[in-house]
């Protein structure tokens, strides 16, 4: 991962100077100081998480093993010291739910094979215990309100040697009705669970969800978010707004290493804001990866919010309403759609018709027809609109009269096929595509959008859907 410092790399505006994480200060539970003063840990939410950090003293092995050589023990030791933070997240204002979000540092220990986290009502008697693997974070779900809990972490090695527990810390679940509320679980950039890799920069736009958000202009480039959660999830993701932005940002969503779907978004809309992406179902691991794939335009990456499906999506804040990709989304009642095939008219008010050249791929989806006499139209967007039913492709057929496409359509891919028409004075339509996910909305502009060519040809029409 690659976080730059002083230098511009790409030659915009953009970059900002930025300290990527902040330190903590003392904190105090019961009156006692129990944070190391300096210790870096990711950003907690500022707006709904209530953050206790607590400073884990250094432990070594578990009794059973220490009947080693003093040598042996040495090489064998585990070493944990962390900062293990408590977030118990809720909506302000509303009851609260009994899920616990722990954090931590990871072990500077070697070989280090995974950590454990014990739980229960009683201290240093733990009912409950899960192994989290690498991940040095956790939602425990199921917990009783009114109850204190109690919290210790371990690690243990490649030979499955587990440290002592750490330090225990505390906390009481406060009493309230669970129904409706759920917990909302916030992954901000630069925080626990978050990792990137190429280059990405510290972004100067404004509305970030916290105090900053990070961009990339490095094809292939990833930034990932990832927690253990468990059940039905609103995904959700915030990102900030530059005008280079890309309009097409894949942004997968992962049950462990499990692709559950791919949904892309136009990052020039709905900056600063909450936008859906979807709803889905994970089983121990969530990931949601966001890769850049422009070396021109900036993609960007801010936060990732997870609510349990059917709750309220709503923040403390009113700058952070949630909005669905497609909110507002229509396809015009002037637009008509008929099954893609041979014989099929294409526009409205003509009644020229598909006469071949068809690939496969495109026969039985849904074209539609536009109007020839809206030609001319030269906007840059909102021409037609419609929500994309599904993840995958939306085909643009533009008159290959054409010398130069408007802008908009420029970040298309072109391809090599040529569909035949009845209407002689047009020689064929090229074939232009881009993926769109599910619930996405497609935004064309006019045919004779900016950046377009002045000679004389006719109306461009669309090809989408299963």
């Amino acid at each position: 991962m690659q976080v730059k410092g002083n230098s511009n790399i790409y030659g915009d505006n953009e970059r900002v100077n930025y300290k990527k994480y902040r330190l903590i200060t003392d904190s105090y539970i019961n009156g006692t100081n129990l944070a190391k003063k300096g210790a870096i840990v990711g950003t907690a939410d500022p707006h709904i998480a209530l953050t206790i950090n607590l400073f884990l003293r250094e432990v070594g092995m578990p009794n059973f093993a220490r009947k080693d050589s003093p040598k042996k023990r040495k090489l064998s030791r585990i070493i944990l010291i962390t900062c293990f933070t408590i977030l118990f997240t809720f909506p302000l204002h509303k009851a609260f739910a009994a899920t616990v979000n722990l954090a931590w540092n990871p072990s500077s220990g070697t070989n280090i094979a995974g950590y454990k986290i014990y739980y229960g009502t009683s201290s240093r008697s733990y009912s409950y215990n899960a192994n989290v693997g690498k991940y040095t974070n956790c939602s425990l779900s199921g917990l009783q309100e009114g109850k204190k809990y109690y919290f210790a972490a371990t690690a243990f090695n490649t030979s499955n040697v587990e440290s002592a527990y750490s330090s225990e810390i505390s906390y009481t679940i406060p009493t309230g009705s669970t129904s409706g509320t759920g917990t909302t679980l916030v992954l901000d950039n630069g925080g626990s669970g978050t990792k990137a890799s190429g280059t990405w920069e510290i972004s100067g736009a404004s509305n970030s969800y916290s105090t900053k958000s990070v961009f990339s202009k490095s094809v292939g480039a990833t930034y990932s978010f990832e927690t253990a959660l468990n059940g039905s999830q609103n995904v959700y993701l915030w990102w900030t707004y530059w005008d280079s932005r890309y309009t097409n940002v894949p942004v997968r969503i992962y049950n462990g290493s499990t692709l559950l779907g791919t949904v892309y978004v136009n990052q020039l809309q709905n900056g600063g804001k909450w936008n859906l992406l979807g709803t889905y179902n994970f089983s121990g691991q969530a990931k949601v990866v966001i890769e850049s794939r422009s070396s021109s335009k900036s993609t960007c990456a801010d936060a990732v919010k997870f609510t349990p499906a059917g709750s309220s999506t709503s923040t403390s804040s009113s700058t952070s309403t949630s909005t669905n990709v497609s909110s507002g989304c229509t396809l015009n009642a002037k637009f008509k759609e008929t099954p893609m095939k041979v014989g099929a008219a294409y526009y409205t008010d003509r009644d020229y018709t598909i006469t071949g050249g068809i690939p496969d791929f495109m026969l039985g989806r849904t074209l539609i027809r536009t109007v020839n006499d809206e030609r001319s139209n030269t906007s840059s967007n909102g021409y037609l609109k419609f929500a994309n039913p599904v993840n995958g492709w939306v085909y643009v057929l533009f008159d290959s009269r054409s010398s130069s496409i408007p802008n908009w359509l420029k970040e298309w891919e072109l391809l090599s096929n040529r569909i035949t028409t009845s209407f002689s004075s047009q020689p064929y339509l090229k074939v232009y595509r881009k993926q769109f996910g599910a619930g996405q909305c497609v935004d064309l502009g006019g045919n004779y959008g900016s950046g377009s060519s002045v000679e004389t040809r006719s109306n461009y029409v669309v090809v989408y859907g299963n």
